[in-house]
């Protein structure tokens, strides 16, 4: 299954993705679904400009993919009027794709970081509420 948990925490107006179960994007069309299940969680519980804090713990891109995985990003990030995103976790190859990601993504704000409460901590001195 190629769907990512995902939970808004409306307090902190962040969208926390996670695996608990692996996904490993190995075809565009996985690329697209994974992405649009994300958009559509966006659409239907939050419908307004949030952070992101994406735990790469379980998931994994086929390497030839990483240009349409980063453009799948900026995309949802546009559409989801993203204010930053922030990862942590993933082994090695994934932690390595984020960093083409955001090298790709110059205008967008994102922050790979330690752990999931290293984000928060960041998101909040960001927003002047920590």
């Amino acid at each position: 299954m190629l769907r990512a948990a995902q939970h808004y925490d409306a307090d902190d107006n962040i969208v926390f993705v996670s695996h608990p179960t692996q996904v490993t994007l190995t075809t565009l069309g996985d690329i697209d679904a994974y992405f649009d299940d994300i958009a559509q969680f966006w659409r239907l519980r939050c419908r307004r400009p949030a952070y992101y804090v994406v735990d790469y713990d379980g998931l994994s891109v086929d390497a030839d993919l990483v240009d349409p995985y980063a453009t799948r990003v900026l995309q949802l990030m546009q559409e989801c009027r993203t204010l930053a995103l922030y990862r942590y976790g993933g082994g090695l190859a994934q932690r390595a794709t984020g960093r083409i990601v955001s090298a790709r993504m110059r205008q967008h704000p994102t922050h790979l970081c330690g752990t999931r409460e290293e984000a928060v901590a960041a998101i909040r001195r960001e927003r002047g509420s920590g």
